[in-house]
């Protein structure tokens, strides 16, 4: 098995954009962006990968991408930013996603949520896979020493992860190896999250 450290990760830029779209698609099919279509979430890479407020990691083998993540540093607006981004796109691509009752299920879910609560006010991955072929390889958790590198360069010492509660026990396994701890729980979209926070040293 491939070891984190033996993982090439490396800082996404423009021309990783298409790859990390398609491989989000793949990988997180019915994530809210992934259900806008094809062009949102190219729309979205573009401006994660070009934003200050974000650190895009990417790992890539022969064939492209293989796996990515996203670190937001102010978690709470990267969606505002995506929507004042192209809004007129934006609008296009709910009007089409709409006709999905899956899409619309979870807006009306939102509707009743509210504004939702606040994280823990912390840095957050706000989208971490790997190409299922590729799982498996220790490549989460190369992406995830990454991050710590960087919030350690930029002075951060904390940061979280919301991961779906609901059948998801690898998931929750795998972030309590990697030294997160529940710090909380969360809604959106219909979706039930826990809140993970992990301290640095």
């Amino acid at each position: 098995m491939t070891t984190p450290s033996e993982v090439r990760v490396s800082r996404a830029h423009e021309r990783d954009v298409p790859d990390l779209a398609a491989l989000h698609r793949r990988c997180l099919p019915e994530s809210m962006i992934s259900m806008l279509g094809e062009s949102a979430v190219e729309r979205y890479y573009a401006m994660v990968t070009s934003s200050s407020l974000e650190h895009v990691l990417v790992i890539r083998d022969e064939a492209g991408a293989s796996a990515g993540c996203v670190l937001a540093l102010e978690p709470g607006t990267v969606m505002s930013r995506f929507v004042r981004r192209a809004p007129v796109a934006l609008a296009r691509d709910l009007a089409w996603a709409v006709a999905s009752v899956a899409m619309r299920r979870r807006l009306a879910s939102r509707v009743r949520e509210g504004r939702g609560e606040r994280g823990p006010g912390v840095p957050e991955v706000t989208q971490i896979f790997t190409d299922r072929a590729q799982r498996g390889r220790g490549l989460g958790s190369a992406l995830l020493r990454g991050v710590e590198d960087h919030l350690r360069e930029v002075g951060q010492l904390a940061y979280c992860i919301h991961t779906l509660r609901d059948d998801n026990d690898a998931g929750i396994r795998f972030y309590r190896r990697e030294g997160f701890t529940q710090t909380g729980a969360a809604r959106s979209f219909g979706d039930h999250y826990l809140v993970m926070t992990k301290e640095l040293t």
